[in-house]
């Protein structure tokens, strides 16, 4: 918009599309622009749906003063999303208009051994998903990732390679290593369930590690009301570390010999760290969070947002500890 706008054609030269209802002579033989009538299909998209299911009409949703619209983008529709569009809305003047455009720039592609490139499904530089699903490929590990290096800001690029790094160190080594071993060891020394503690007797290690899943809960929210997913994520995975730092300076696996109350304490709030990443990983990693808080006995589907904060009750039953993620050799 600073540098002032531009005309564009609403109309085509083509033999197919919509054709302009006008009597223009002018309009003779011409079709609309398809990014010119295109949008629309959203509306009708929805009335579509809607009638398939008896539920009402598209201006309960695309008129109502209730309705949020917001359009997750690519960089090179913007002109259609923050124009085009806009200004076809506010003529008819009936319309929500959008809150906000979420746009991302382009994901090229990276093959070892290779320059980076564009993704092209014509000259094969891509990734096909069924063959990643056939190859054993874990649709979170890819849903990760792909968070993890969104080009929200700027061009990004997806290397084979460093996904399986990221797997191994992020997700195996970190996420899933600090899971296994505190319920293994939990279920190992005090059985299958959360034990319990005195909240009386925290000292400063436990209240920074509770102000830390805290500040996560609340900068994982704000980030993503802010439509930042990779920041979101990222402070997810810094509490991941940070739950790891907390065991391994708690170490339970030493306390457990003279001083249980401890143990049991240093545990108990790892569970609760635990918990927070289940809820929390819910909108990144699905599957792995259903696991999450299946090893807590607990439905992910039951569990709102809100709720990322609470700790499983003393004595609340936890389930078969298994295996979050497996690594992967290069090679392979």
């Amino acid at each position: 918009l600073g540098s002032g706008l531009v005309k564009r054609s609403m109309t085509r030269d083509l033999s197919w599309g919509i054709p302009v209802p006008l009597d223009d002579p002018e309009a003779k033989d011409k079709v609309l622009y398809v990014w010119f009538d295109a949008p629309i299909g959203y509306i009708s998209n929805t009335e579509e749906l809607l009638q398939s299911k008896g539920e009402g009409s598209y201006e309960e949703w695309w008129k109502s003063e209730d309705t949020e619209i917001l359009h997750f983008i690519g960089e090179d529709n913007t002109i259609f999303h923050c124009v085009i569009w806009i200004a076809m809305l506010s003529a008819e003047g009936t319309y929500q208009l959008p809150s906000g455009v979420v746009v991302n720039q382009f994901l090229n592609i990276q093959f070892p051994d290779k320059d980076e490139e564009k993704i092209s499904k014509s000259r094969g530089t891509a990734v096909w998903i069924g063959d990643y699903l056939k190859e054993g490929g874990d649709p979170d590990v890819l849903r990760y990732y792909l968070t993890a290096v969104s080009p929200e800001r700027a061009r990004t690029v997806y290397k084979p390679d460093d996904l399986i790094q990221r797997n191994n160190t992020d997700l195996a080594n970190t996420l899933g290593n600090f899971v296994n071993r505190v319920l293994s060891f939990t279920q190992k020394y005090y059985g299958p369930e959360v034990p319990a503690y005195d909240a009386g007797g925290l000292d400063d290690v436990d209240r920074k590690f509770i102000a830390s899943r805290e500040e996560t809960v609340s900068g994982v929210t704000a980030k993503l009301n802010e439509h930042e997913y990779r920041a979101a994520l990222e402070l997810l995975m810094e509490f991941a570390r940070e739950c790891n730092r907390y065991i391994d300076e708690k170490a339970p696996w030493k306390t457990r010999k003279d001083d249980e109350t401890s143990t049991k304490k240093s545990l108990a709030l790892c569970i609760g760290g635990i918990y927070t990443l289940g809820v929390c990983l819910q909108p990144f990693m699905p599957q792995t969070a259903a696991k999450i808080l299946k090893m807590l006995s607990i439905d992910s589907v039951a569990v709102p947002w809100s709720d990322a904060l609470q700790t499983p009750a003393a004595g609340s039953p936890l389930g078969e500890t298994v295996i979050l993620f497996e690594k992967v050799d290069s090679a392979s």
